[in-house]
């Protein structure tokens, strides 16, 4: 079994799921429930996409809930747990690059939303700024299908010894 600590020294367990597809999943969970995960695909023998990196902030039912309050969704601010900023996507990314790292790929790509970033700003993160301080660069703004979204890549062994470019990133 694997584990991962947040920054305060709480072991949660990793689990990798069997890759289908080229898809591949970790989550991690604390008692048994999912608080986290990251989904990838593998795009080429060089290139692994990042899809999806969540961190829960949700409500979970305590011990003292009663069925009132989970029926009408009314739990107390003691019920209610956080588990962003506590450094476990930081930790689920570095999973997710040492295993492209011991894969061989050049480069991990991935598209931020633009709905993700307003999210994250209505709690006081910049979503492409932690991206970068996590070692990805930042890749030109596309407007598809109606969503805006950001590019954002990292070459995992040699960022100056890549031929992979980021129009492969791009859909």
């Amino acid at each position: 079994m694997q584990y991962i600590k947040d920054k305060f020294g709480v072991k949660y367990r990793l689990r990798k799921s069997k890759e289908c597809d080229g898809f591949l999943r970790w989550d991690i969970t604390l008692n048994g429930i999912r608080v986290g995960y990251i989904v990838g695909v593998i795009k080429s023998n060089h290139l692994l996409e990042l899809c999806e990196l969540v961190v829960e902030d949700y409500s979970q039912p305590s011990g003292n809930s009663t069925i009132e309050s989970l029926l009408f969704n009314e739990l107390s601010e003691a019920d209610k747990v956080n588990y962003r900023q506590k450094g476990l996507g930081k930790e689920l990314l570095k999973v997710f690059i040492n295993f492209a790292r011991e894969q061989g790929f050049k480069r991990i790509c991935g598209s931020v939303v633009q709905t993700d970033i307003v999210i994250a700003a209505q709690q006081g993160i910049d979503l492409i700024q932690w991206y970068k301080r996590q070692g990805f660069e930042e890749g030109p703004p596309y407007i598809g299908a109606q969503i805006a979204k950001t590019y954002v890549y990292l070459d995992v062994n040699n960022p100056r010894d890549s031929n992979i470019t980021l129009d492969n990133c791009s859909e």
